[in-house]
């Protein structure tokens, strides 16, 4: 269930800590048999109850330069791996993305389609780790998204990890 504890197993990526929020962990979920994926969760120790982000990196060929945020094993042999930019962790996160379906019949009037999609705005109030506004940027095209976050820590941690 989502924004719950679960009794899974974690690696411990990074930790740090910030004056609004305490001791933020980012961490790994292990899995077996999950060579193809890996989940990663931004989580606030004073409420380790609640996750503040979950993101999966999937395995590709190619990493680029952009994609590097996951580490990956020393090994040669070990997949590769980029942000799975259609994944949404919460069924929260997911409702909000189902209006959404109803921007083509939503067209303002007096623009054309294709102007009515360059002129639509998305706010997010609280970055979290970024999952939502990086889903929009990379799935609704034209979409401009802009995210305020009060806790710079917050925003260095997603922009480096997530």
């Amino acid at each position: 269930q989502p924004l719950t504890v679960r009794m899974e197993l974690a690696r411990l990526v990074h930790c740090s800590s910030s004056m609004l929020n305490g001791d933020i962990l980012v961490e790994d979920i292990i899995r077996e048999n999950a060579a193809e994926f890996v989940i990663r969760r931004m989580r606030f120790v004073s409420n380790l109850a609640l996750e503040q982000c979950e993101v999966r990196f999937i395995s590709t060929q190619e990493q680029t330069a952009e994609d590097s945020k996951c580490p990956l094993p020393e090994s040669n042999d070990a997949p590769k791996l980029t942000i799975d930019t259609s994944y949404l962790a919460y069924e929260c996160v997911r409702g909000m993305c189902l209006a959404l379906a109803l921007l083509p019949r939503a067209k303002r009037p007096g623009l054309s389609a294709s102007k009515h999609l360059a002129s639509l705005k998305s706010m997010s109030i609280g970055l979290a780790g970024g999952a939502l506004p990086t889903f929009l940027r990379h799935n609704v095209a034209g979409l401009r998204v802009d995210c305020v976050e009060i806790d710079g820590t917050v925003v260095e941690l997603a922009m480096k990890f997530l």
